[in-house]
């Protein structure tokens, strides 16, 4: 969603808000301000780590059951380095798991949690 925002920032990339830029700026707005709303997490029920890898980024999403129902308790992101970006899926893949479980070590280390990635290898 922010990937035309965020590149505006690269430095020597001239500054020109165009109509992509207003509409991701206004799709990420709306995002923001919706649901769904973190839970607090409860260290006696197992965590649930969902990772994912794009061409640009990766992204995480922990999260818990309950009563039958996930609720996110934290959600990240890192925008890829040039370097980065030339990896393989495969290797994003396991880059997003990677960052993702040293991102969230203060929730994991020393417990159990159930791993979700859609890559298929």
């Amino acid at each position: 969603i922010s990937a035309p925002l965020t590149a505006l920032l690269k430095k020597g990339t001239p500054y020109q808000w165009s109509e992509t830029h207003q509409a991701a700026f206004d799709l990420l707005k709306k995002k923001l301000s919706e649901e769904p709303v973190l839970a607090y997490p409860d260290l006696d029920r197992t965590f649930i780590l969902a990772t994912d890898a794009s061409g640009t980024a990766l992204g995480a999403v922990l999260s818990q059951n309950f009563d039958g129902e996930e609720r996110p308790i934290a959600f990240a992101s890192k925008k890829l380095n040039p370097a980065e970006t030339r990896y393989s899926v495969t290797e994003r893949e396991l880059l997003a798991v990677v960052w993702a479980v040293r991102h969230f070590q203060e929730y994991l280390l020393g417990r159990r949690f159930v791993l979700q990635t859609d890559h298929m290898a």
